[in-house]
Protein backbone atom coordinates (compact mmCIF):
# COMPACT_ATOMS: atom_id res chain seq x y z
CA UNK A 1 0.00 0.00 0.00
CA UNK A 2 0.74 3.65 -0.41
CA UNK A 3 2.47 5.20 3.38
CA UNK A 4 2.87 8.85 1.24
CA UNK A 5 2.81 10.33 -1.97
CA UNK A 6 5.53 12.62 -2.48
CA UNK A 7 4.47 16.30 -2.44
CA UNK A 8 6.00 18.12 -5.22
CA UNK A 9 3.53 21.08 -5.91
CA UNK A 10 5.18 23.50 -3.91
CA UNK A 11 2.79 25.83 -1.12
CA UNK A 12 2.70 28.85 0.20
CA UNK A 13 6.31 29.95 -1.39
CA UNK A 14 7.44 27.48 1.48
CA UNK A 15 9.43 25.22 -1.65
CA UNK A 16 12.39 24.21 0.58
CA UNK A 17 9.84 21.96 2.14
CA UNK A 18 8.88 20.12 -0.72
CA UNK A 19 12.29 19.97 -3.00
CA UNK A 20 15.28 21.35 -2.86
CA UNK A 21 16.36 22.24 -7.01
CA UNK A 22 19.66 22.05 -8.49
CA UNK A 23 20.46 23.56 -12.56
CA UNK A 24 17.50 25.34 -13.32
CA UNK A 25 14.86 22.42 -12.13
CA UNK A 26 11.46 24.16 -11.32
CA UNK A 27 7.79 22.87 -11.30
CA UNK A 28 5.55 23.62 -13.79
CA UNK A 29 1.74 24.22 -13.24
CA UNK A 30 0.45 23.46 -16.78
CA UNK A 31 2.13 19.99 -16.65
CA UNK A 32 2.11 19.54 -12.86
CA UNK A 33 5.39 18.26 -12.94
CA UNK A 34 9.15 18.75 -12.05
CA UNK A 35 10.86 19.85 -15.01
CA UNK A 36 14.58 18.76 -14.94
CA UNK A 37 17.03 20.07 -17.55
CA UNK A 38 19.63 17.68 -18.65
CA UNK A 39 22.30 16.99 -15.76
CA UNK A 40 19.85 18.68 -13.11
CA UNK A 41 18.95 16.99 -9.99
CA UNK A 42 16.51 17.11 -7.00
CA UNK A 43 16.96 16.37 -3.93
CA UNK A 44 13.76 15.50 -1.66
CA UNK A 45 15.36 15.49 1.80
CA UNK A 46 12.63 17.93 3.00
CA UNK A 47 9.96 18.07 5.61
CA UNK A 48 6.93 16.71 3.37
CA UNK A 49 8.81 13.84 1.55
CA UNK A 50 11.23 12.27 3.16
CA UNK A 51 10.64 9.09 4.83
CA UNK A 52 11.21 9.17 8.60
CA UNK A 53 12.92 6.44 10.49
CA UNK A 54 10.10 6.65 13.03
CA UNK A 55 7.68 4.70 10.83
CA UNK A 56 9.95 1.71 11.62
CA UNK A 57 9.25 2.10 15.50
CA UNK A 58 5.55 2.43 15.18
CA UNK A 59 4.58 0.69 11.84
CA UNK A 60 4.38 -3.27 10.75
CA UNK A 61 6.54 -2.99 7.30
CA UNK A 62 7.60 -6.06 5.89
CA UNK A 63 9.00 -4.05 2.69
CA UNK A 64 9.34 -0.90 1.38
CA UNK A 65 9.72 0.58 -2.04
CA UNK A 66 10.41 3.79 -4.07
CA UNK A 67 7.73 4.47 -6.96
CA UNK A 68 8.67 7.36 -9.41
CA UNK A 69 6.06 7.89 -11.89
CA UNK A 70 8.14 10.20 -14.76
CA UNK A 71 9.23 10.70 -18.45
CA UNK A 72 13.03 10.87 -19.71
CA UNK A 73 16.17 8.95 -18.48
CA UNK A 74 17.21 9.95 -14.67
CA UNK A 75 19.40 8.56 -11.81
CA UNK A 76 17.43 7.70 -8.40
CA UNK A 77 19.23 7.60 -5.60
CA UNK A 78 18.26 6.31 -2.65
CA UNK A 79 19.74 7.73 0.55
CA UNK A 80 20.29 7.48 4.73
CA UNK A 81 21.04 10.37 6.56
CA UNK A 82 21.81 11.09 10.36
CA UNK A 83 23.14 13.89 12.18
CA UNK A 84 26.83 11.34 11.78
CA UNK A 85 26.42 10.11 8.22
CA UNK A 86 24.50 10.66 4.86
CA UNK A 87 25.17 7.24 2.77
CA UNK A 88 23.40 6.16 -0.14
CA UNK A 89 21.65 2.63 -0.09
CA UNK A 90 21.01 1.90 -3.50
CA UNK A 91 21.70 3.77 -6.86
CA UNK A 92 20.07 3.09 -10.37
CA UNK A 93 19.34 4.44 -13.78
CA UNK A 94 15.95 3.86 -15.54
CA UNK A 95 14.94 5.17 -18.93
CA UNK A 96 11.48 6.60 -20.39
CA UNK A 97 10.18 7.42 -23.20
CA UNK A 98 7.04 7.89 -22.40
CA UNK A 99 5.26 8.69 -18.72
CA UNK A 100 5.81 5.77 -17.08
CA UNK A 101 6.04 4.29 -13.19
CA UNK A 102 9.10 2.68 -11.85
CA UNK A 103 9.62 0.85 -9.19
CA UNK A 104 12.76 0.29 -6.55
CA UNK A 105 12.84 -1.47 -3.41
CA UNK A 106 15.15 -0.48 -0.32
CA UNK A 107 17.50 -3.04 2.05
CA UNK A 108 16.63 -1.40 5.22
CA UNK A 109 17.34 -3.60 7.69
CA UNK A 110 20.48 -2.61 8.41
CA UNK A 111 20.36 1.20 8.91
CA UNK A 112 19.79 2.72 12.41
CA UNK A 113 16.19 3.33 13.50
CA UNK A 114 17.12 7.05 13.14
CA UNK A 115 16.96 9.55 11.06
CA UNK A 116 15.29 9.45 7.97
CA UNK A 117 15.60 7.94 3.94
CA UNK A 118 15.35 10.01 0.86
CA UNK A 119 15.94 10.24 -3.00
CA UNK A 120 17.97 12.19 -4.94
CA UNK A 121 16.71 12.32 -8.82
CA UNK A 122 19.44 13.57 -11.12
CA UNK A 123 18.45 14.22 -15.07
CA UNK A 124 20.53 11.90 -17.02
CA UNK A 125 18.76 13.81 -20.55
CA UNK A 126 15.98 16.32 -19.78
CA UNK A 127 13.17 14.59 -17.75
CA UNK A 128 10.24 15.09 -16.14
CA UNK A 129 8.94 13.62 -12.87
CA UNK A 130 4.82 13.47 -12.35
CA UNK A 131 5.11 11.97 -9.29
CA UNK A 132 6.25 9.48 -6.26
CA UNK A 133 5.53 7.49 -3.12
CA UNK A 134 7.18 5.52 -0.92
CA UNK A 135 5.40 1.80 -0.96
CA UNK A 136 5.51 -0.50 1.66
CA UNK A 137 3.85 -3.62 2.33
CA UNK A 138 1.64 -5.45 5.51
CA UNK A 139 -1.49 -7.81 4.92
CA UNK A 140 -2.49 -7.71 8.01
CA UNK A 141 -3.61 -4.24 7.69
CA UNK A 142 -5.56 -2.12 10.97
CA UNK A 143 -9.22 -1.16 9.99
CA UNK A 144 -9.75 2.62 9.89
CA UNK A 145 -12.00 5.53 9.44
CA UNK A 146 -11.44 9.09 10.36
CA UNK A 147 -13.91 11.21 11.11
CA UNK A 148 -12.83 14.96 10.45
CA UNK A 149 -14.28 17.38 12.87
CA UNK A 150 -13.54 21.07 12.01
CA UNK A 151 -15.68 23.77 14.49
CA UNK A 152 -15.39 27.55 13.15
CA UNK A 153 -17.49 30.62 14.20
CA UNK A 154 -18.33 33.11 10.70
CA UNK A 155 -15.28 32.64 9.48
CA UNK A 156 -16.50 31.11 6.41
CA UNK A 157 -13.94 32.61 3.78
CA UNK A 158 -11.05 30.31 5.39
CA UNK A 159 -13.08 27.36 6.10
CA UNK A 160 -14.23 27.23 2.58
CA UNK A 161 -11.07 27.46 1.33
CA UNK A 162 -9.82 24.54 3.21
CA UNK A 163 -13.22 22.36 1.91
CA UNK A 164 -12.20 23.23 -1.59
CA UNK A 165 -8.51 22.05 -0.98
CA UNK A 166 -9.90 19.09 0.36
CA UNK A 167 -12.69 18.72 -2.59
CA UNK A 168 -9.92 19.01 -4.93
CA UNK A 169 -8.02 16.31 -3.94
CA UNK A 170 -10.88 13.86 -3.83
CA UNK A 171 -11.56 14.63 -6.98
CA UNK A 172 -8.45 13.20 -7.95
CA UNK A 173 -8.54 10.45 -5.32
CA UNK A 174 -11.60 9.39 -5.18
CA UNK A 175 -11.18 6.15 -3.07
CA UNK A 176 -10.17 9.01 0.00
CA UNK A 177 -13.65 9.73 0.60
CA UNK A 178 -13.93 5.62 1.61
CA UNK A 179 -11.38 6.62 4.28
CA UNK A 180 -13.20 9.85 6.19
CA UNK A 181 -15.90 11.63 6.80
CA UNK A 182 -16.21 15.50 7.24
CA UNK A 183 -18.29 17.09 10.16
CA UNK A 184 -18.61 20.85 10.12
CA UNK A 185 -19.81 22.43 13.33
CA UNK A 186 -21.23 25.87 12.84
CA UNK A 187 -21.01 27.72 16.16
CA UNK A 188 -21.76 30.81 14.62
CA UNK A 189 -24.97 29.16 12.91
CA UNK A 190 -23.55 31.26 9.50
CA UNK A 191 -23.87 28.42 7.46
CA UNK A 192 -26.41 26.78 5.35
CA UNK A 193 -26.05 23.23 3.06
CA UNK A 194 -25.57 25.29 0.07
CA UNK A 195 -22.48 26.85 0.85
CA UNK A 196 -20.97 23.11 1.08
CA UNK A 197 -20.35 20.41 -1.19
CA UNK A 198 -22.73 17.15 -0.55
CA UNK A 199 -20.15 14.89 1.84
CA UNK A 200 -19.76 17.75 4.31
CA UNK A 201 -21.78 16.97 7.61
CA UNK A 202 -23.23 19.98 8.77
CA UNK A 203 -24.06 20.74 12.55
CA UNK A 204 -25.37 24.02 13.44
CA UNK A 205 -24.54 24.38 16.85
CA UNK A 206 -24.34 26.98 19.73
CA UNK A 207 -21.59 29.13 20.29
CA UNK A 208 -19.67 27.32 22.75
CA UNK A 209 -16.38 28.19 21.94
CA UNK A 210 -13.54 25.59 20.39
CA UNK A 211 -14.14 23.10 23.37
CA UNK A 212 -17.90 22.62 22.95
CA UNK A 213 -17.31 23.20 19.28
CA UNK A 214 -15.56 19.80 19.02
CA UNK A 215 -17.13 18.39 21.21
CA UNK A 216 -20.16 18.15 20.04
CA UNK A 217 -18.58 16.66 16.69
CA UNK A 218 -17.05 13.78 18.40
CA UNK A 219 -20.12 12.90 19.57
CA UNK A 220 -21.63 13.62 15.94
CA UNK A 221 -18.87 11.30 14.94
CA UNK A 222 -19.16 8.84 17.94
CA UNK A 223 -22.68 8.18 16.29
CA UNK A 224 -21.20 6.35 13.29
CA UNK A 225 -19.71 3.10 14.29
CA UNK A 226 -17.81 2.91 11.38
CA UNK A 227 -15.43 5.30 12.20
CA UNK A 228 -12.08 4.26 13.93
CA UNK A 229 -10.21 8.01 15.09
CA UNK A 230 -11.64 11.05 14.68
CA UNK A 231 -9.29 14.40 13.90
CA UNK A 232 -9.91 17.87 15.50
CA UNK A 233 -8.82 20.39 12.74
CA UNK A 234 -8.96 24.35 13.03
CA UNK A 235 -10.73 26.27 10.39
CA UNK A 236 -8.30 28.65 9.79
CA UNK A 237 -5.27 26.55 8.93
CA UNK A 238 -3.71 26.04 5.51
CA UNK A 239 -2.91 22.11 4.82
CA UNK A 240 -2.04 19.88 2.34
CA UNK A 241 -4.47 17.22 2.12
CA UNK A 242 -2.09 14.33 1.88
CA UNK A 243 -1.49 14.86 5.33
CA UNK A 244 -4.44 13.16 6.04
CA UNK A 245 -3.70 10.64 3.53
CA UNK A 246 -0.55 10.10 5.55
CA UNK A 247 -2.23 9.87 8.56
CA UNK A 248 -4.81 6.93 7.48
CA UNK A 249 -1.92 5.14 6.13
CA UNK A 250 -0.03 5.23 9.48
CA UNK A 251 -2.86 4.55 11.13
CA UNK A 252 -3.85 1.51 9.15
CA UNK A 253 -0.41 -0.08 9.87
CA UNK A 254 0.07 0.91 13.58
CA UNK A 255 1.95 -1.89 15.77
CA UNK A 256 -0.79 -3.68 17.85
CA UNK A 257 0.99 -1.60 20.86
CA UNK A 258 0.25 1.65 19.97
CA UNK A 259 -3.24 1.29 19.26
CA UNK A 260 -4.34 4.12 21.56
CA UNK A 261 -1.72 6.16 19.83
CA UNK A 262 -2.52 9.44 18.50
CA UNK A 263 -1.24 11.61 15.78
CA UNK A 264 -0.16 15.62 16.09
CA UNK A 265 0.87 17.44 13.43
CA UNK A 266 3.40 20.35 14.18
CA UNK A 267 1.80 23.90 13.68
CA UNK A 268 3.98 26.08 10.99
CA UNK A 269 4.17 29.91 10.95
CA UNK A 270 1.96 30.73 8.06
CA UNK A 271 3.86 34.66 7.67
CA UNK A 272 7.05 32.64 8.05
CA UNK A 273 5.98 28.87 6.33
CA UNK A 274 9.58 27.26 7.29
CA UNK A 275 9.05 27.94 10.54
CA UNK A 276 7.93 25.59 13.30
CA UNK A 277 5.55 27.02 15.85
CA UNK A 278 5.10 23.70 17.86
CA UNK A 279 5.53 19.74 17.13
CA UNK A 280 3.34 18.78 20.43
CA UNK A 281 3.63 20.35 23.94
CA UNK A 282 4.40 19.66 28.00
CA UNK A 283 2.55 20.45 30.22
CA UNK A 284 5.03 21.21 34.16
CA UNK A 285 2.13 21.23 36.18
CA UNK A 286 1.77 25.40 35.59
CA UNK A 287 1.77 26.10 32.00
CA UNK A 288 2.72 24.41 28.92
CA UNK A 289 6.07 24.76 26.98
CA UNK A 290 6.18 23.99 23.33
CA UNK A 291 8.29 20.86 21.73
CA UNK A 292 9.97 22.15 18.80
CA UNK A 293 9.64 25.95 19.00
CA UNK A 294 11.49 28.15 16.16
CA UNK A 295 13.06 25.55 14.21
CA UNK A 296 13.29 26.03 10.49
CA UNK A 297 12.00 23.04 8.77
CA UNK A 298 13.93 23.97 5.31
CA UNK A 299 17.46 22.99 7.61
CA UNK A 300 19.12 19.72 7.49
CA UNK A 301 19.80 20.37 11.46
CA UNK A 302 16.55 21.00 12.38
CA UNK A 303 14.65 18.59 10.09
CA UNK A 304 16.79 15.96 12.08
CA UNK A 305 15.79 17.45 15.92
CA UNK A 306 12.74 16.73 14.37
CA UNK A 307 13.32 13.05 13.97
CA UNK A 308 14.52 12.78 17.91
CA UNK A 309 12.23 10.96 20.06
CA UNK A 310 10.28 13.01 22.56
CA UNK A 311 7.30 11.91 25.14
CA UNK A 312 5.17 15.00 24.90
CA UNK A 313 1.99 15.64 26.44
CA UNK A 314 -0.75 16.48 24.39
CA UNK A 315 -1.28 18.13 20.67
CA UNK A 316 -2.76 20.94 19.62
CA UNK A 317 -6.15 20.77 18.04
CA UNK A 318 -5.16 22.49 14.74
CA UNK A 319 -4.21 18.98 14.05
CA UNK A 320 -5.25 16.21 16.42
CA UNK A 321 -5.90 12.58 15.42
CA UNK A 322 -7.08 10.24 18.68
CA UNK A 323 -8.76 6.34 18.92
CA UNK A 324 -12.65 6.62 19.03
CA UNK A 325 -12.29 3.99 21.75
CA UNK A 326 -9.82 6.47 23.63
CA UNK A 327 -12.91 9.05 23.95
CA UNK A 328 -15.07 5.73 25.68
CA UNK A 329 -12.51 5.11 27.90
CA UNK A 330 -11.50 8.22 28.80
CA UNK A 331 -14.44 10.40 28.48
CA UNK A 332 -15.22 13.62 26.57
CA UNK A 333 -13.11 17.03 26.85
CA UNK A 334 -14.38 19.30 29.01
CA UNK A 335 -16.43 21.52 26.83
CA UNK A 336 -16.84 24.13 29.36
CA UNK A 337 -13.15 25.28 29.00
CA UNK A 338 -14.57 27.50 26.14
CA UNK A 339 -11.29 27.98 24.36
CA UNK A 340 -7.32 27.68 25.98
CA UNK A 341 -6.16 24.84 27.89
CA UNK A 342 -8.83 22.27 26.43
CA UNK A 343 -6.42 20.33 24.02
CA UNK A 344 -3.88 20.37 26.62
CA UNK A 345 -6.04 18.89 29.37
CA UNK A 346 -7.71 16.45 26.67
CA UNK A 347 -4.36 15.12 25.49
CA UNK A 348 -3.20 15.14 28.95
CA UNK A 349 -6.20 12.75 30.09
CA UNK A 350 -6.63 10.64 26.65
CA UNK A 351 -3.59 10.47 24.70
CA UNK A 352 -1.40 7.92 26.37
CA UNK A 353 0.89 7.54 23.35
CA UNK A 354 1.69 11.14 20.56
CA UNK A 355 2.95 10.46 17.38
CA UNK A 356 4.80 13.49 16.35
CA UNK A 357 6.55 12.86 12.56
CA UNK A 358 7.91 14.92 10.33
CA UNK A 359 5.67 15.74 7.23
CA UNK A 360 2.50 15.59 9.65
CA UNK A 361 1.61 19.52 9.67
CA UNK A 362 -0.30 22.68 8.87
CA UNK A 363 0.18 25.99 8.55
CA UNK A 364 -1.87 29.08 11.10
CA UNK A 365 -1.32 31.80 12.06
CA UNK A 366 0.76 33.21 14.60
CA UNK A 367 -1.04 33.80 18.09
CA UNK A 368 -0.03 37.09 17.78
CA UNK A 369 -2.58 37.88 15.51
CA UNK A 370 -5.24 36.70 17.74
CA UNK A 371 -4.32 38.69 21.06
CA UNK A 372 -7.46 39.30 23.12
CA UNK A 373 -6.92 40.58 26.64
CA UNK A 374 -10.26 38.64 27.58
CA UNK A 375 -8.53 35.51 26.72
CA UNK A 376 -6.38 35.96 29.48
CA UNK A 377 -9.34 35.34 31.80
CA UNK A 378 -9.33 31.74 29.92
CA UNK A 379 -5.92 31.04 29.94
CA UNK A 380 -5.44 31.98 33.81
CA UNK A 381 -8.85 30.04 34.60
CA UNK A 382 -8.50 26.91 32.60
CA UNK A 383 -4.82 26.83 33.47
CA UNK A 384 -5.78 26.53 36.98
CA UNK A 385 -8.41 23.80 36.39
CA UNK A 386 -5.61 21.61 34.43
CA UNK A 387 -3.33 22.24 37.21
CA UNK A 388 -5.75 21.17 39.44
CA UNK A 389 -6.60 17.70 37.83
CA UNK A 390 -3.00 17.11 36.27
CA UNK A 391 -0.68 18.74 38.86
CA UNK A 392 2.57 17.41 37.88
CA UNK A 393 3.96 17.27 41.92
CA UNK A 394 3.02 21.62 41.98
CA UNK A 395 0.64 22.52 44.48
CA UNK A 396 -0.86 25.58 46.59
CA UNK A 397 2.61 27.25 46.33
CA UNK A 398 3.58 27.11 42.46
CA UNK A 399 -0.43 28.66 41.94
CA UNK A 400 0.25 31.55 44.95
CA UNK A 401 3.58 32.56 42.78
CA UNK A 402 1.93 32.12 39.52
CA UNK A 403 -0.78 35.22 41.30
CA UNK A 404 1.73 37.09 41.89
CA UNK A 405 3.88 36.84 38.65
CA UNK A 406 0.72 38.00 36.63
CA UNK A 407 -0.37 40.57 38.58
CA UNK A 408 3.02 42.11 38.81
CA UNK A 409 3.45 42.05 34.88
CA UNK A 410 0.21 43.98 34.65
CA UNK A 411 1.65 46.72 37.06
CA UNK A 412 4.84 46.71 35.20
CA UNK A 413 2.90 47.18 31.76
CA UNK A 414 0.47 49.61 32.73
CA UNK A 415 -2.39 46.90 32.06
CA UNK A 416 -4.09 47.59 35.41
CA UNK A 417 -7.60 46.23 33.76
CA UNK A 418 -5.72 42.52 33.91
CA UNK A 419 -5.58 43.01 38.00
CA UNK A 420 -9.23 42.51 37.83
CA UNK A 421 -9.74 40.23 34.91
CA UNK A 422 -6.64 37.76 36.40
CA UNK A 423 -8.24 38.19 40.17
CA UNK A 424 -11.53 37.41 38.60
CA UNK A 425 -10.11 34.20 36.70
CA UNK A 426 -8.54 33.08 40.40
CA UNK A 427 -11.68 33.53 42.14
CA UNK A 428 -14.21 31.75 39.57
CA UNK A 429 -12.11 28.61 39.92
CA UNK A 430 -12.27 28.65 43.21
CA UNK A 431 -15.90 29.15 43.51
CA UNK A 432 -15.27 25.32 42.45
CA UNK A 433 -16.79 22.99 39.11
CA UNK A 434 -20.57 23.15 40.17
CA UNK A 435 -20.28 27.43 39.63
CA UNK A 436 -18.05 26.58 36.81
CA UNK A 437 -20.90 24.66 34.76
CA UNK A 438 -23.26 27.49 35.90
CA UNK A 439 -21.38 30.44 34.07
CA UNK A 440 -22.99 31.95 30.88
CA UNK A 441 -19.85 32.05 29.03
CA UNK A 442 -21.03 34.35 26.26
CA UNK A 443 -21.76 36.79 29.32
CA UNK A 444 -18.56 36.35 30.99
CA UNK A 445 -16.93 37.43 27.63
CA UNK A 446 -19.17 40.92 27.62
CA UNK A 447 -18.56 41.31 30.96
CA UNK A 448 -14.92 41.10 30.53
CA UNK A 449 -14.50 43.62 27.85
CA UNK A 450 -15.95 46.19 29.15
CA UNK A 451 -12.88 45.97 31.57
CA UNK A 452 -11.04 46.19 28.80
CA UNK A 453 -9.63 49.61 27.09
CA UNK A 454 -10.95 50.03 23.40
CA UNK A 455 -8.45 49.61 20.69
CA UNK A 456 -8.07 52.17 17.69
CA UNK A 457 -7.26 50.97 13.97
CA UNK A 458 -4.15 52.60 12.98
CA UNK A 459 -4.48 54.38 9.77
CA UNK A 460 -2.67 54.26 6.52
CA UNK A 461 -0.69 57.10 6.82
CA UNK A 462 0.42 56.69 10.48
CA UNK A 463 1.57 53.21 9.91
CA UNK A 464 5.00 53.95 9.02
CA UNK A 465 5.45 55.84 12.27
CA UNK A 466 4.07 53.10 14.17
CA UNK A 467 6.12 50.26 13.09
CA UNK A 468 9.54 52.57 13.02
CA UNK A 469 8.92 53.45 17.23
CA UNK A 470 8.15 49.52 17.64
CA UNK A 471 11.12 48.46 16.26
CA UNK A 472 12.79 50.82 18.43
CA UNK A 473 11.09 50.16 21.94
CA UNK A 474 11.96 46.36 20.58
CA UNK A 475 15.83 47.29 20.84
CA UNK A 476 16.15 48.34 23.87
CA UNK A 477 18.45 46.63 26.32
CA UNK A 478 17.62 46.34 30.34
CA UNK A 479 18.59 48.34 32.94
CA UNK A 480 19.76 45.83 35.04
CA UNK A 481 19.69 46.06 38.99
CA UNK A 482 18.50 49.59 38.76
CA UNK A 483 14.44 47.86 37.54
CA UNK A 484 14.59 45.70 40.11
CA UNK A 485 15.51 48.52 42.98
CA UNK A 486 13.16 50.92 41.89
CA UNK A 487 9.76 48.42 41.22
CA UNK A 488 10.62 49.77 37.28
CA UNK A 489 10.47 53.07 38.22
CA UNK A 490 7.49 53.07 40.39
CA UNK A 491 9.70 54.36 43.03
CA UNK A 492 10.84 57.19 40.68
CA UNK A 493 9.35 60.18 41.07
CA UNK A 494 7.42 61.09 37.23
CA UNK A 495 9.46 64.39 37.16
CA UNK A 496 12.80 62.59 36.78
CA UNK A 497 11.20 60.04 33.97
CA UNK A 498 12.63 60.79 30.59
CA UNK A 499 9.85 59.36 28.22
CA UNK A 500 6.46 61.21 27.78
CA UNK A 501 5.32 58.19 25.63
CA UNK A 502 6.51 55.13 23.73
CA UNK A 503 4.99 52.50 21.48
CA UNK A 504 5.53 48.85 22.44
CA UNK A 505 4.85 45.77 21.57
CA UNK A 506 1.12 44.66 22.80
CA UNK A 507 1.59 41.03 22.42
CA UNK A 508 5.17 40.71 24.03
CA UNK A 509 6.88 43.64 25.20
CA UNK A 510 9.79 43.66 27.83
CA UNK A 511 9.68 45.22 31.19
CA UNK A 512 12.27 48.02 30.11
CA UNK A 513 9.81 49.14 27.88
CA UNK A 514 8.04 50.77 30.16
CA UNK A 515 11.25 51.67 32.45
CA UNK A 516 10.57 55.80 33.19
CA UNK A 517 7.61 56.08 30.92
CA UNK A 518 4.36 57.89 31.62
CA UNK A 519 2.34 56.67 28.48
CA UNK A 520 2.38 53.64 26.77
CA UNK A 521 0.60 53.23 23.07
CA UNK A 522 0.37 49.06 23.45
CA UNK A 523 0.25 48.04 19.30
CA UNK A 524 0.09 45.28 17.66
CA UNK A 525 1.55 45.30 13.84
CA UNK A 526 0.06 42.38 12.87
CA UNK A 527 -4.23 43.52 13.38
CA UNK A 528 -3.26 47.14 13.13
CA UNK A 529 -4.74 48.15 16.58
CA UNK A 530 -3.75 49.51 19.49
CA UNK A 531 -4.76 50.86 22.92
CA UNK A 532 -3.13 53.61 25.54
CA UNK A 533 -2.38 53.33 28.70
CA UNK A 534 -0.84 55.91 31.68
CA UNK A 535 0.99 55.53 34.53
CA UNK A 536 -0.70 54.80 38.13
CA UNK A 537 1.15 54.61 40.97
CA UNK A 538 -1.70 53.92 43.27
CA UNK A 539 -2.37 50.93 41.41
CA UNK A 540 0.52 49.13 43.28
CA UNK A 541 -1.15 49.22 46.36
CA UNK A 542 -4.46 47.93 44.45
CA UNK A 543 -2.55 44.87 42.58
CA UNK A 544 -1.35 44.08 46.19
CA UNK A 545 -4.81 44.60 47.55
CA UNK A 546 -5.87 42.05 44.90
CA UNK A 547 -3.29 39.41 45.83
CA UNK A 548 -3.86 39.50 49.10
CA UNK A 549 -7.50 39.40 48.62
CA UNK A 550 -7.04 36.30 46.32
CA UNK A 551 -4.93 34.45 48.67
CA UNK A 552 -7.14 34.73 51.57
CA UNK A 553 -9.53 32.86 49.53
CA UNK A 554 -7.26 30.60 48.65
CA UNK A 555 -6.35 29.96 52.08
CA UNK A 556 -9.59 28.34 52.50
CA UNK A 557 -10.78 27.10 49.41
CA UNK A 558 -8.37 26.12 47.26
CA UNK A 559 -8.14 22.44 48.41
CA UNK A 560 -12.17 22.33 47.88
CA UNK A 561 -12.11 23.73 44.63
CA UNK A 562 -9.14 21.46 43.44
CA UNK A 563 -11.19 18.36 44.78
CA UNK A 564 -14.06 19.93 42.40
CA UNK A 565 -12.30 19.78 39.34
CA UNK A 566 -10.72 16.20 39.83
CA UNK A 567 -13.67 14.18 40.24
CA UNK A 568 -15.23 16.34 36.43
CA UNK A 569 -15.47 13.41 34.03
CA UNK A 570 -14.49 10.81 36.94
CA UNK A 571 -15.37 7.04 35.80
Amino acid sequence: MTLFNLSLKPYLDADSLFFRPYKGVFYDEKKEAIILPSQSSISLDTYFNLFSCKYFEYLKIDSLNVKINFKGKIALDIRFKTNSKDISLKKEIFSNENKETIISSIDYQKIEKEGFIYIIITSIEESELFCGSFEVENSNLNKVKIGIVICTYKREEYLKKNILSLTKYIEKNEEFLKKIGVYVIDNGKTLSKDDLPEYINLIPNENTGGAGGFTRGLIEVMKNKDYTHFLFMDDDISFTPEIINKTFSLLSLLKTEYKEASVSGSMLILDRPNIQHELGGKWNGSYNISNGKERDLSTIEDLLKNEENVKVDYGAWWYMCMPIENAKKYGLPLDRLFIKCDDIEYGLRASKEIILINGIGVWHESFDHKYSPVFEYFVKRNELITHSRFPKKKGFFSVWIKLIKSISRALVEQRYFMIDIITEAYLDFLKGSKYYFSIDLLEKIKKLSIKCPKQIYVEDNMIGSFNNSLAESKRETNKGLIQILTLNSYLIPKFLYKNKTKIVSMVSPKPTNFYKTKKIIHYNPYTRYYFETSIKKYMLFYGLWSIIKVTFFMIFKYALAKKSFININKK
